[in-house]
């Protein structure tokens, strides 16, 4: 497989992370045609955060509702927001073309086999999704389908077969920038409420009895022309509650999409120390199933998850407790996109290709 550029995808202004997230602070086949692209405008009541009307054909209805996609994106990065968890469904990396002439993504034949052998899985974003109004009130654009290909999935995503007839989820859970908790599963699909979105910033917000979460994702305006430090997404979290509500609370690198060297996948876990001001970046085991990885008697500077050429980047930018966690994820349960490849050989299993 040919070579990628080696780069990172940095999420920062993370204002809290690892363990006790909040409380340490405190104390083969012929391509169909794509489909065609439909806009609507779609308001929002003044002072509300809910939309009154959201048609999203190709997910499934229930008990919460149905999901609903925002997309922040520039030059650099197209992110697809979903309102539940309030994290990040999809982080897709444009190629560099004529339209994208400052990206360092270049396609390789997996991205160019999906898109004409299933383009079902290739749209950026995949689902239904909103941009911002054009205008200052409030008001969202509605389109019914996402780009067919041009975009490099950075973590994985649901898989759709045969244009849509048969749909591999993603828990929430796996989701980038989710709030989880291991006393209280249910956090993790929590939906939230849309209270604001622009260009530049979404901001989320939920309810679960003890607590309330509001989550603030911004867009540095200044990203797309900023050449060092042009994949950045800020992201604060503000948590209130009493102290029960605030323990136990962790946020997600969500799962990387695999890249293969010599044929292998090759994911890799490391953090960064800095001790007597010197700065050490050192490697983490990779978990094993059933055996989570617990750290906390560390604070690192930043952690990172890699896939071997991309990575995401967890950088806290305030005082936080110390400490993080790392999980196995079955191949099965959040599959690689691998999986499509000659489907009909099995050439990639997806119990072979573990997060």
């Amino acid at each position: 497989m040919d070579k990628r550029t080696l780069f990172f995808v940095f999420a920062l202004t993370l204002a809290f992370f690892g363990v006790n997230l909040f409380f340490s602070h405190q104390e083969g086949k012929k391509s169909p045609p794509s489909p065609t692209v439909k806009e609507e405008q779609v308001t929002v009541p003044e002072g509300q955060g809910t939309l009154t009307k959201a048609p999203l054909k190709r997910v499934s209805a229930g008990e919460r509702g149905e999901e609903k996609f925002y997309v922040l994106e520039n030059n650099y990065q197209q992110l697809v927001f979903s309102n539940y968890g309030g994290a990040l469904a999809e982080i897709n990396l444009p190629f560099q073309s004529e339209t994208n002439p400052l990206s360092v993504v270049r396609p390789i034949s997996v991205d160019r086999d999906l898109k004409t052998k299933n383009p079902g899985s290739d749209h950026f974003p995949l689902f239904s999704y909103y941009l911002p109004g054009a205008s200052e009130s409030a008001s969202y654009t509605l389109k019914e389908s996402g780009a067919l290909g041009g975009y490099y999935p950075l973590i994985r995503r649901a898989l759709v077969r045969e244009a849509g007839s048969d749909i591999k989820r993603v828990s929430p859970a796996y989701y980038a920038l989710n709030i989880v908790s291991r006393n209280f599963p249910e956090v993790s699909e929590l939906v939230y409420d849309v209270k604001h979105f622009d260009d530049h910033s979404i901001v989320f917000e939920a309810h679960q009895g003890h607590r309330k979460i509001t989550k603030t994702f911004t867009l540095p305006k200044e990203s797309a022309q900023n050449s060092k430090t042009p994949y950045v997404l800020d992201l604060q979290v503000a948590i209130d509650g009493d102290k029960e509500a605030l323990k136990d609370l962790f946020v997600t690198t969500g799962v990387p999409e695999v890249e293969l060297i010599s044929n292998k996948p090759t994911p890799a876990l490391k953090y960064r120390i800095t001790r007597n001001e010197k700065s050490e970046v050192s490697k983490l085991s990779l978990p094993k199933l059933g055996e989570p990885t617990s750290v906390s008697s560390i604070y690192p500077d930043w952690i990172v998850n890699s896939n071997g050429f991309f990575g995401i980047i967890i950088d806290p930018l305030t005082e936080i407790g110390g400490g993080f966690r790392a999980q196995y994820v079955d191949g099965n349960t959040v599959p690689s996109r691998l999986v499509l490849v000659d489907p009909e050989h099995d050439l990639y299993r997806a119990g072979d290709l573990p997060g």
